[in-house]
Parts: structure tokens; C-alpha cells; sequence
């Protein structure tokens, strides 16, 4: 079988072309460019049998990154598993709003909860060396792979279980918050429109937050204010239909300072910003 056919075979089943690319390539240890320059490249039965068991887990619904073991954020190789969520392309902003904030802040003190498989702590440690960096999930499975990403990438993080703010290492105040916290509603879990790769086969517990999706986030807005300095700042993730619900419990946890809903790289509510005091 060569390249050209391996990719070919796919046009009859559930797995697009530009997937079955990405499993090639990472079962060829190459690029996707390597694989147009070289179509008429014989596989061998070794890598022809691997890819078939790529094509086969992708047909089961497990998400691509689980299948090839890593995914791309901000230009950094990330490791992932089942143990959680795979870094999201519009999660990217955050980086872009907390780099905004740290420039000329080059000792900031920064408390990221949620952090999973440590894509944004990782990324800011990376980008802004002198900040130091406290990241917090409260899932030990996830903070486990967030500790093999660091060590994978050279990133100095402090990680910590915690249930948002329960862990009394996490004392404060900070210069700069982030929380990508769960904030899918419950729902969603019955909607057909909903990826079955995602409710099925990534954690639940970093999914979903209630009924509307801001039950976490009701409890972190009734605590995050003892953790902040007065310059400090605050960013946060949400669902693109979230926007003035957040918005709104962040005026109520902050009621002197500046709160702003961005957008991501697709023009879709993304972020919110609580600023300095007035």
C-alpha cells in the first residue's frame, strides 16, 4: 500500500482525509508535506497495520489527539490522553491577553486553575520565564500529565490538587488569575448536534459544569476576590453563548473594577477580563 492509496481507502469511511493525513504522518513520523512530495511511498506491514488501528479508533469516536498521543498549542507539542481535555485552538487568546498584561511585568505571580494537561501554565512559563506560576486541577490524573508536559517541554510550574482554592499552599494574592474551568451545561450530554469524541470520550469532569454550565464558576466568583491583588488581573474561559451571564457575575465579584468579554480567533465570545480597581 502506498501513501497515496492509504489516503485514497478513507473516501468510503467515517474518517476525513485531512484525519487520515494526521494518522499517516504520525505513523510515518513525518509531516503532511512529506506525504504530497511523496505519494508512491510504500508502507510497511507494520505501519500499514498501525495506521489501520488509527482509522479504526477514529471510526469508535476517539478523539484524533488521543489517538496520536499530542497536540499542537501555541506552538508547543502538548502530550495527551484520556486523563484530559486536548487543548483547544481558541484557548490560544487567553495566552495572548495574559502575555498583554505580564510584559512589563517580568516577576508576576500567576494561580491558573483547571490546568489540566498544563497547556496554559506550560505556555506562559515558556513564553515569560521570570513569572512564577502556580497551576492547580482537581483531578490528580490530569495534574499527572500536566507534569510530564513541563518536564517534556523544560517549563518550571508548580502544580497542586486542588478543588478551585481548597488546597492552603494557594495563599495569595496573585497578580494575574486564569480559569479555564468547566462550563458546559449538563444538556449536552443529550444533544445531537454535541461531538460524540468530546461528551464520550473526554473527561467529564472537566466538562461539565450544571445546568447552564456556570455552576463552578458560581463558586469561584464567590471566592476569587481574596486572591487578586488590586492591580492584579483576572481571565477567565467560557462557552460563546456564556458571555453576558459571565459577565454579570463578574460585575457582582467585582464591582469597582472593569469587566470585558473578548473574542477568540474565530470572532466568538471567548474571555472575559476583570481589571485593576478603579
Amino acid at each position: 500500500m502506498t501513501i497515496k492509496q492509504a489516503i485514497d481507502d478513507v473516501a468510503n469511511r467515517s474518517v476525513s482525509f485531512r484525519e487520515a493525513e494526521v494518522f499517516l504522518a504520525h505513523v510515518l513520523s513525518c509531516d503532511r508535506t512529506f506525504l504530497h512530495a511523496h505519494p508512491e511511498t510504500e508502507l510497511t506491514e507494520a505501519q500499514a497495520a498501525a495506521y489501520e488501528t488509527c482509522l479504526q479508533q477514529r471510526e469508535a469516536n476517539e478523539p484524533v489527539a488521543y489517538i496520536t498521543g499530542v497536540k499542537e498549542f501555541y506552538g508547543r507539542p502538548f502530550k495527551c490522553d484520556a486523563r484530559a481535555l486536548i487543548p483547544r485552538p481558541e484557548t490560544e487568546a487567553l495566552i495572548d491577553s495574559a502575555i498583554a498584561f505580564l510584559k512589563d511585568k517580568p516577576e508576576a505571580s500567576i494561580l491558573e486553575l483547571g490546568t489540566g494537561c498544563g497547556n496554559i501554565a506550560i505556555t506562559l512559563a515558556k513564553e515569560l520565564p521570570e513569572v512564577q506560576i502556580i497551576a492547580t486541577d482537581v483531578s490528580s490524573e490530569a495534574l499527572e500529565l500536566a507534569q510530564e508536559n513541563a518536564a517534556a517541554l523544560a517549563a518550571t510550574v508548580t502544580f497542586l490538587t486542588a478543588d478551585l482554592f481548597d488546597n492552603p499552599a494557594i495563599s495569595g494574592p496573585y497578580d494575574l488569575i486564569i480559569a479555564n474551568l468547566p462550563y458546559v451545561p449538563d444538556r449536552w450530554r443529550m444533544d445531537p448536534q454535541a461531538q460524540p469524541e468530546v461528551v464520550f470520550k473526554e473527561p467529564a469532569i472537566a466538562l461539565f459544569g450544571g445546568e447552564d454550565g456556570l455552576d463552578i464558576y458560581r463558586r469561584f466568583f464567590a471566592e476569587v476576590p481574596h486572591f487578586l491583588t488590586p492591580t492584579g488581573h483576572l481571565l477567565i474561559e467560557f462557552n460563546e453563548d456564556q458571555g453576558q451571564a459571565i459577565a454579570d457575575l463578574a460585575q457582582k465579584a467585582f464591582p469597582d473594577r472593569q469587566v470585558k468579554v473578548t473574542q477568540d480567533y474565530a470572532g466568538l465570545d471567548r474571555c472575559l477580563e476583570v481589571g485593576s480597581k478603579e
